[in-house]
């Protein structure tokens, strides 16, 4: 995935482990050399999108990959009983361009 990441890390995003697919999403992030984030390592802060490792050091996201349905992503813009997403993270302007697989 390092190849459409031109601006920053690439991340899988997870909603957890308790999700059917949560061995699908570690295993793509191990053999791909993404990060695998939970939706609270993202935040964005000026419209860019960034992942908060272990220690708190936060990197710049160029992709994330995620095999979520839209309504999830955010709560305040879709689905609101949804306890997936990241608000405000799924904004088309944090993310023009930078979400790929579904």
């Amino acid at each position: 995935m390092d190849f459409v990441s031109t601006e920053g890390i690439a991340v899988v995003l997870t909603p957890g482990r308790y999700n059917s697919a949560f061995f699908e999403h570690a295993y793509l992030a191990e053999k791909t050399g993404a990060a695998l984030a939970f939706p609270e390592d993202l935040e964005v802060v000026d419209n860019k999108v960034y992942f908060l490792d272990y220690s708190g050091k936060r990197h710049r996201v160029g992709v994330v990959y995620r095999r979520l349905s839209d309504e999830y992503l955010d709560p305040f813009a879709f689905n609101p009983d949804s306890v997936i997403g990241v608000s405000p993270c799924w904004s088309h302007r944090a993310l023009h361009r930078r979400i790929v697989g579904r």
